[in-house]
């Protein structure tokens, strides 16, 4: 009785590895999340400033395809 209540219960080493384990691949999936992440927002930075800059898309439908409110009136186009 005394060696079983002063001995750690089975189990418990394997509890804690699987918590272990557990653990470092939610923090590699958040990371991988994150990363995913960063890169959508540096292409939507890039293309909102090619927007800008260039305005390539104002006579386009991206504003319907993204359900945006246009901020202008579309241009007409030339031919």
């Amino acid at each position: 009785m005394k060696d079983r209540s002063t001995s750690t219960p089975p189990g418990r080493d394997a509890n804690a590895k699987n918590v272990v384990v557990h653990i470092v691949s939610y923090k590699i999936l958040t990371r991988i999340a994150s990363i995913k992440m960063f890169w959508k927002a540096i292409v939507v930075i890039v293309a909102c400033l090619a927007e800008l800059s260039t305005g390539y898309w104002r006579g386009h439908n991206i504003y319907e395809m993204l359900n945006i409110p246009r901020p202008y009136p579309p241009r007409p186009n030339p031919r």
